[in-house]
């Protein structure tokens, strides 16, 4: 049975770092959600000029450029390129730091002295990652709702709610991957290291083999069950979704075997 301080505890952690990070959630939402808002807007006066551009690529091209994207050009980069990479970025770097940043600190010990078990932390750290990730995520689809709104683009909320969903499962693969690095080795730069270099090898593993005829090839890429479904014209894919879901949970469960025994630093 868990004891009641341990209950009482989780919710203050998980408070008290959200507190930690919420200038990193709304600079990195509200930059995303701006950009996107002030690129849709952009799009209406060139779109003339960017359809010319789009039409004569081949389209395994385009899709890359992401100029089958509704809303054409300027939606599928903000999708295909922009926002990808931030959100990864940033899973990758809360994920590396949320529990091995407090041995760095020094603080590890101060926290694990207090009653509440080492699972606990665990607990109230891998809801803090998620919860930061679906903040910085609802912040930029906030932008892009407000664009779609507001501006006469071929785009619709739907269409961006679903790329947004696919979006934060995205960064939720490789921010859990990342949490399983760092709480197995205690090292936050292994763990962004490490996993950065596993989401910069797989994208251009997704974006260059389909170019090269090797479409089942890009299969083994945590991105293609991002895009790869088309969620922004065809909606929602739960079975891409289950899959990055799938590659999270493997880094969390490495996490919660390995934190309770390793021999905590600082």
């Amino acid at each position: 049975m868990i004891p009641r301080q341990v209950l009482k505890m989780s919710p203050n952690l998980i408070l008290h770092d959200l507190r930690e990070r919420r200038v990193g959630i709304l600079v990195i939402g509200f930059s995303l959600g701006v950009l996107s808002f002030f690129a849709l807007a952009m799009s209406v006066p060139m779109a003339d000029m960017l359809n010319s551009i789009t039409d004569n690529l081949t389209p395994a091209l385009e899709a890359f450029l992401g100029g089958e994207a509704p809303g054409g050009y300027v939606v599928g980069e903000v999708f295909n390129l922009i926002a990808p990479i931030a959100i990864v970025a940033y899973a990758i770097s809360v994920g590396a730091s949320i529990l091995a940043g407090e041995e760095q600190t020094k603080t590890m010990s101060l926290l694990s002295a207090q009653p509440i078990s080492r699972l606990s932390i665990f607990t109230a750290k891998a809801v803090v990652l998620i919860l930061a990730l679906l903040g910085a995520v609802v912040l930029f689809w906030a932008g892009l709702a407000l664009g779609v709104w507001l501006i006469d683009v071929d785009a619709t909320l739907t269409e961006v709610t679903a790329g947004s969903v696919h979006l934060f499962f995205l960064g939720l693969a490789f921010g859990g991957l990342s949490f399983g690095v760092a709480a197995a080795t205690g090292q936050s730069l292994w763990a962004t290291s490490i996993v950065g270099t596993i989401a910069v090898v797989t994208y251009f593993m997704n974006a260059m083999l389909p170019l090269a005829g090797f479409d089942a090839a890009a299969k083994i890429s945590p991105w293609y069950y991002y895009l790869g479904s088309d969620p922004l014209n065809n909606g929602i894919d739960a079975g891409h979704l289950l899959v990055l879901a799938a590659i999270a949970a493997v880094g969390f469960a490495v996490s919660a075997w390995a934190f309770p025994r390793r021999d905590l630093k600082g």
